[in-house]
């Protein structure tokens, strides 16, 4: 028998670690749901891979020549000349090739807004430029459409636009609403023309299209050769990938060619521009200065010393707005002393003296913190905070000491600053006012008359470039198909694998996370100090007595161990009064009752049941079909004596119970109206064993009142019912000792090892329940 566990060392609320085995126990249970869940999954893969579409990625390779802009290019003299990069490391040939407009152009060339679909059971296939049907020419309807075709014979076909029908002839145009459509065919020798098959024809937006091609189609290039630019794209049918990418490049280098030329003719225009108002400019800024010159009588000598003068007065007067705002950071500082006492002081910088200010701070910020810390436990006028007020005060009084300080080192240098700024603004305001004017004006002349020379040079540059644009991209690599993108067969079924194996997990533990019912032993053990006494399997049979004489099964074993326990726990008391009772109903507390007594009576013993749960009765029904009407409360009030109510089992001798009687309205009045003392001495003296089936002590105090008459306490509970938040009302009964002698019973377990207790079972050691 389990010891009982000593209160000092006990604690119900300390925290469990997390027990591995006990995740592993549901798991190991409930494999069969995981085995079934995987082949689901995998089943599930291998259909999706029946009938997915396969989808194939084409690669190719180009190679951008405006990288190579030299002097002479086009690209090369935006760059210099307006500063417009043609550089692909700016993405801009990426975006090109990216954009919807190139695309839409891609779509329109190909009549890729256009498909044939072969109309299959399970999926439709996409005929391109395949199959017995081509689609010749067909006018854009206002909006997206979708036709079926049929076959009649080899010459004509029907179409089908919702439930209207149309006949046409193969090579002919067939008149639509609002659209036209001419078809021919491709037949030969093999062809079987099949009335029933149905091809569809979908006619969607340029836009539409265009923008679902992009999805698909990416551009990539290397850091290291920016020139160099990887096109891919994703298409169910590979030739027409192939011709996607192809006509991609070349629509690009068509727009690219007309882009450069217009921009080559733009270029010179704008030079043009530019020249003719330049030389108007230039012409001005010439004689403005002969003018100058004549009329002032100077000549041109220019001050070298004009800017160092103007860079020396910037500094100073930067240095001095630095010495302004330290000030008011100190002024700031003192306000927030006046007006906030004793409070947290913000850490800013403070000028000349900032660490030794930084320092005080942070000092006067510690008193703060440690006086809050004291005011949360102590009164203003305990001496700790007083000492703190005073340390406070002589901290403030260091800190203004200190600002005070730092204010007269910062007017100190201001003084200092001042005096030389004014020293260079006289040096400055002594320059000669011609030569500064003068030098204003011959400035402006140099950068008009640079700038016309260097758009006369460009000019012909630009002329040259026109004749030089070629095309902008060379494919270094033909389009070809590099493989299969998806399905991907060995992902798919390893993720459909997995998926089936940790969803079913997943949701096991889940359950088994959230689930507050008692499931192991470890259960009870770790949640209260009271002993468990025993463990019953569940037992297979429906019959509500199951012990029977020289039965060899799993719980008759269990039972004769309870019994065993359970005179262990009785061995200091002379008297066998046993009492059962349960947190709730259905924990199998009058199964446990009169299965136990029917084995102590198998061994030997005189054994009276008593079913004293007055108000829901169960345990006579567990003997006999047919319950006597007279019982315990027939007695208490009066209406019979011992020997009417006390009555044999047919099939033990050694076996008596006694019933509930009539459900009276006041059970608790009844147990202390005192004739319950006068019967249960007399029952001692007749039975060697007495069992008592009490009502659940979580709902009413019956089984509290009848505690005081009993050697020992039974607490029922069961595996997969009782709540392990119930234990703790086990626990406080044990703490406040309000039940004698308490242990716990586990019914109800599972068997064959599902739950981690074999007990040997299904190894031949003990009988199969039959």
């Amino acid at each position: 028998m389990q010891q009982q566990r000593s209160n000092a060392t006990f604690n119900p609320l300390q925290q469990e670690p997390i027990d591995l085995r006990k995740l592993l126990i549901p798991i190991i249970a409930n494999w069969y749901w995981i085995i079934l869940s995987v082949i689901i999954g995998v089943s599930l893969a291998f259909t999706y891979l029946r009938y997915a579409t396969p989808v194939h990625q084409v690669k190719s390779t180009i190679l951008i020549r405006n990288g190579e802009d030299n002097a002479l290019t086009t690209g090369a003299l935006q760059k210099e000349l307006l500063g417009i990069s043609s550089d692909p490391r700016i993405y801009e040939d990426v975006r090109i090739l990216r954009s919807r407009a190139l695309m839409e152009e891609v779509v329109d060339s190909l009549k890729l807004n256009y498909r044939l679909l072969h109309v299959g059971q399970v999926r439709n296939t996409d005929l391109y430029k395949e199959g017995p049907l081509v689609l010749d020419s067909i006018s854009p309807p206002s909006n997206n459409m979708i036709y079926e075709v049929r076959f009649l014979d080899e010459n004509y076909y029907q179409i089908l636009i919702g439930e209207s029908t149309y006949d046409g002839q193969f090579g002919d145009t067939t008149y639509l609403p609002n659209s036209k459509i001419r078809l021919l065919t491709q037949l030969d020798s093999n062809t079987v023309i099949n009335n029933e098959q149905t091809y569809i024809l979908e006619a969607r937006n340029t836009k539409s299209r265009a923008a679902s091609l992009l999805q698909r189609f990416s551009v990539n290039y290397e850091k290291s050769q920016p020139t160099l630019l990887d096109l891919f794209i994703l298409d169910e049918i590979p030739e027409r990938g192939v011709h996607l990418l192809n006509q991609i490049i070349k629509t690009y280098n068509q727009l690219n060619i007309s882009d450069k030329s217009r921009t080559g003719e733009n270029t010179l225009v704008f030079i043009d521009d530019r020249i003719d108002i330049l030389a108007t400019e230039l012409n001005t800024a010439e004689r403005a200065l002969e003018s100058y010159k004549t009329k002032e009588n100077v000549t041109l000598d220019i001050a070298t010393d004009l800017p160092i003068l103007q860079q020396k007065v910037s500094e100073y007067e930067r240095q001095l707005v630095e010495l302004g705002i330290q000030k008011s950071i100190l002024d700031y500082l003192v306000t927030f002393l006046e007006e906030n006492a004793y409070q947290f002081i913000p850490a800013i910088g403070s000028g000349a003296n900032d660490n030794t200010i930084t320092n005080l701070i942070g000092q006067y910020n510690a008193l703060v913190i440690e006086k809050n810390r004291l005011q949360q436990n102590v009164t203003d006028d305990y001496p700790a905070i007083q000492l703190v007020d005073e340390q406070l005060k002589n901290s403030k009084i260091s800190i203004e000491e200190a600002v005070e300080k730092a204010k007269s080192d910062l007017a100190i240098k201001a003084k200092e600053l001042n005096t030389r700024n004014e020293s260079y603004i006289q040096q400055l305001n002594a320059t000669p006012r011609r030569e500064r004017e003068l030098l204003n004006i011959r400035r402006q002349q140099l950068i008009k008359e640079n700038l016309f020379l260097y758009l006369l040079e460009k000019r012909e540059e630009a002329a040259i470039s026109i004749a030089a644009t070629v095309e902008n991209a060379k494919i270094i690599d033909e389009p070809i198909v590099t493989g299969l993108v998806s399905p991907k067969k060995n992902s798919i079924l390893l993720g459909a694998g997995l998926g089936g194996l940790f969803l079913p997990l997943g949701i096991i533990l889940l359950i088994t996370l959230f689930d507050n019912r008692i499931k192991l032993p470890s259960d009870i053990e770790s949640a209260t100090a009271v002993p468990l006494l025993g463990n019953i399997v569940e037992s297979k049979k429906q019959d509500k007595l199951v012990i029977r004489k020289a039965s060899r099964s799993a719980i008759a074993e269990m039972f004769r161990l309870l019994r065993t326990n359970l005179e262990f726990l009785l061995s200091s008391s002379d008297d066998r009064v046993i009492l059962l009772t349960s947190t709730t109903n259905q924990e199998g507390k009058s199964f446990i009752c009169v299965n136990l007594g029917m084995s102590y009576a198998l061994s030997g013993k005189k054994v009276l049941l008593m079913g004293f749960d007055l108000r829901k009765p169960k345990m006579a029904s567990y003997l006999v079909s047919q319950v006597p009407t007279q019982g315990i409360s027939s007695y208490l009030i009066g209406e019979a004596d011992t020997d009417s109510i006390i009555h044999k089992y047919e099939d033990n001798e050694q076996l008596y119970y006694i019933a509930s009687g009539p459900i009276p309205p006041n059970p608790a009045e009844l147990i202390l109206n005192g004739q319950l003392d006068t019967l249960l001495k007399e029952l001692k003296q007749q039975f060697d064993i007495i069992i008592i089936d009490s009502p659940p002590v979580g709902l009413v105090t019956d089984s509290l009142l009848l505690s005081k008459y009993v050697n020992a306490s039974l607490y029922v509970t069961r595996f997969g019912v009782t709540k392990k938040n119930a234990l703790q009302l086990v626990e406080q009964l044990y703490q406040e000792k309000k039940l004698n002698n308490p242990a716990i019973v586990f019914n109800g377990v599972k068997k064959g090892g599902s739950y981690g207790y074999g007990y040997g079972y299904g190894y031949g050691y003990y009988e199969e329940d039959k």
